[in-house]
């Protein structure tokens, strides 16, 4: 990941169109961000263990394409939210679930399973606060 080799915050990571919210409109940014504030670090901090959990859940990805799931998650979330919710402070949160499934050797489908995922957004810098499993 970019944050281990630019050490500073505001390094963006990506840049994600959402689903306009009223006059909330345009881009949201994913940056390094701090453990304790926001963004990447604080995503791997807080959530890291929970996004880990549900990558080797279905055994066809290792631990460390947990970040790469938490970015999907955050793209699609933002993209096509089944709720959204305004909080105090100029936030808001971009409910999403995820499907994900095993397969016996022979490709057949054997478990699924579904998880509610959450996004939170600054709405007035236009980044992401957090990532998680759950809800908002």
């Amino acid at each position: 990941m970019q944050c281990m080799v630019y050490k500073f915050e505001k390094y963006q990571i990506a840049s994600y169109s959402f689903a306009r919210q009223g006059s909330f409109n345009g881009k949201i940014k994913l940056l390094c961000g701090t453990p304790s504030t926001s963004g990447y670090r604080h995503i791997e901090k807080g959530h890291k263990k929970s996004w880990t959990k549900i990558v080797l859940w279905d055994g066809r990805r290792s631990a460390s394409a947990w970040d790469n799931l938490m970015r999907d998650v955050v793209k699609g979330n933002l993209a096509r939210p089944t709720n959204v919710y305004r909080y105090k402070g100029n936030k808001m949160c971009f409910e999403g679930s995820l499907n994900s499934w095993r397969k016996d050797r022979r490709g057949r489908v054997v478990a699924q399973k579904r998880w509610n995922t959450a996004v939170v957004v600054s709405t007035n810098y236009k980044r992401v606060i957090t990532a998680y499993p759950g809800r908002c």
